[in-house]
């Protein structure tokens, strides 16, 4: 197997000076739970975030902190009970403890107004793609186990304060009819839950707002004078609640009313530096004020196009093309984000594919993904993001990933068996993948047995390393298999097949991309997933990786101590 771009055991190996507090999805220890609690049920929504950390904010610091109560959501955004399926995850027969988020007594009477309950991390369930920011919900006003609660970008106004978002709720009442809404009406209030529910504008005005927060959150790291905020450690690195405060001119999608939003926003971060005792941060410079100015009007280019904006936002959508569109949006905003070569015209061409008025229906209708029975709408969404240059470019790439017959992993997976290496003089690099399950099964075991040495880079060692886990697939996401990977106290991945490419007309190969804490790693097989035909293939300990390496693994020259590097949990 060859690599592309980054590898998937850097990926792994980078994650190992990390703490658990900083990110991925830590597991609260089970002591911390009660059976007193007094629980809430709830839904992640922008488009469904599944696998997503959820947790509460306790000390308000904007991160899961390892004291804090925190599990994943389901395979559809819920966490505690799935009020679709009728599935309680905290009690009963059908009950799994990392969808379960409880309080103990004592933690939920010293929750406070300001106490948040936080979801960040995850996928998006329409794309596959890795959620982008945060989404929160007032903790006190979802204290009851019979309340199900829906975190959206509609409460996280609320982390702004309670005045922009009543004035937000004043807004949407004038702009799209909600009538008198009020903070008790949106407790439950999931617009992607049924048709009755879906409310077009109100969608589309919201979820327009995420977006710009999203976009406005990544520009603020990227910018030199703010390298706190990115990392995280003296400053908060979510500053979402700061750009929702400036809503009112968001909102009106003028770039006059852009860089007024920032002014405030800056002033807003400068507090957070004073009050943190730090040096006030440079400013960023007027060009890169003016590129931000240009994401945002991509922003809004977008969601007009995908949603329709005659006689207001959302004219164009409903709960029937919802899926499809929103992931037009999608594209363009993740072409914005993920552009590292500073090519501020990344998105240009998937924005063209929205906004042509002689080709988007067709466009649409492809990103609606198959919508054959059984197929829920599935699309390659990774090869449409990976997709560059021009407009065609783009719609081409929509028509090819709604056929997903080359990327399938749901129906196959159990029983196979995934190895590579890398073929680089500078790095030794040898992995394997054992998926052990029942026949036709879509979830089981997963084990790993990876060696990486990056000869000129120390910190990025594994001699052998066993790594056990569980993996599960879902219909609705059929060529990604969702990972729990039994490493520094249990992490979420995702792997994802993309499909076969013909780089050299030489044969075909197949690609996949591998989603770990926040890394994402390409790379290419030539030989795809094989039949695990005994049993006693599988490597299931530490001994057996080791023998593993050692068997496949050339003779090296024999180096003198001085030069030999510590292992893995030496440097851990």
């Amino acid at each position: 197997m060859k690599f592309k771009k980054s590898l998937l055991t850097l990926a792994i190996t980078s994650a190992a000076a990390l703490t658990l507090s900083g990110c991925g999805t830590d597991k609260q220890d089970s002591g911390s739970k009660s059976t007193n609690a007094t629980i809430s049920s709830g839904v992640a929504i922008d488009g469904p975030i599944i696998r997503a950390q959820v947790y509460y904010d306790l000390n308000g610091n904007k991160k899961k902190d390892s004291f804090e109560p925190g599990a994943l959501t389901d395979n559809a955004g819920h966490y505690n009970y799935d009020i679709i399926n009728g599935v309680n995850y905290c009690s009963g027969a059908s009950a799994r403890p990392e969808f379960c988020l409880t309080l103990t007594s004592a933690q939920q009477q010293a929750l406070t107004d300001d106490t948040k309950i936080v979801v960040s991390g995850g996928y998006d369930l329409y794309t596959g793609e890795p959620f982008e920011g945060s989404i929160s919900f007032p903790a006190k006003s979802s204290n009851g186990a019979s309340q199900y609660i829906a975190i959206t970008p509609l409460t996280s106004m609320l982390e702004a304060s309670s005045d922009i978002f009543n004035d937000f709720l004043t807004y949407l009442n004038t702009l799209v009819g909600l009538e008198n809404i009020t903070l008790n009406d949106i407790i439950n209030l999931n617009f992607l839950e049924s048709a009755s529910k879906f409310n077009a504008e109100a969608f589309a005005t919201t979820y327009q707002m995420h977006k710009y927060v999203t976009v406005i959150s990544d520009w603020v790291k990227d910018q030199p004078g703010y390298f706190e905020i990115e990392d995280g450690e003296e400053i908060t690195s979510d500053i979402s609640g700061l750009i929702y405060r400036q809503f009112a001119e968001l909102i009106k999608s003028t770039e006059s009313s852009y860089k007024l939003a920032w002014g405030e926003i800056r002033q807003d971060i400068d507090e957070l530096y004073e009050d943190a005792n730090l040096a006030q941060p440079i400013e960023p410079s007027t060009e890169n004020i003016d590129i931000l100015v240009a994401r945002l009007n991509a922003v809004n280019s977008a969601t007009t196009a995908a949603f329709g904006n005659n006689p207001s936002l959302g004219s164009d959508l409903t709960f029937d093309n919802v899926k499809g569109r929103t992931r037009g949006v999608e594209v363009v905003v993740l072409k914005i984000i993920r552009d590292d070569s500073g090519n501020e015209n990344a998105h240009v061409g998937a924005l063209e594919a929205l906004s042509d008025t002689s080709t988007n229906e067709g466009y649409f209708t492809n990103l609606q993904g198959d919508t054959a029975e059984g197929r829920e709408g599935n699309i390659n969404f990774s090869k449409l993001v990976e997709t560059s240059g021009s407009k065609s470019n783009f719609i081409n790439a929509a028509a090819n990933a709604k056929d997903t017959s080359g990327s399938d992993l749901a129906s196959d997976l159990a029983g196979k068996t995934l190895s590579f290496e890398d073929d680089d003089d500078d790095i030794e690099a040898k992995a394997a993948i054992f998926f052990t399950g029942a026949e036709n099964a879509n979830k089981g075991n997963i084990h790993l047995c990876i060696k990486y040495v990056d000869n000129s880079d120390i910190d990025n060692r594994l001699d052998g390393d066993y790594i056990s886990g569980s993996w599960e697939t879902l219909a609705a996401l059929n060529n990604t298999v969702l990972l729990e990977l039994d490493y520094l106290g249990g992490r979420s991945a995702v792997l994802k097949k993309i499909g076969l490419t013909d780089p050299s007309g030489s044969g075909t190969e197949t690609d996949y991309r591998f989603d770990f804490n926040n890394e994402i790693s390409n790379f290419t097989s030539d030989q795809d997933l094989e039949d695990i035909n005994d049993p006693s293939e599988v490597i299931t300990s530490q001994e057996a990786c080791t023998t593993w390496v050692e068997e496949n693994t050339a003779t090296e020259t024999e180096k003198p101590a001085s030069e030999v590097l510590p292992n893995t949990q030496e440097i851990l």
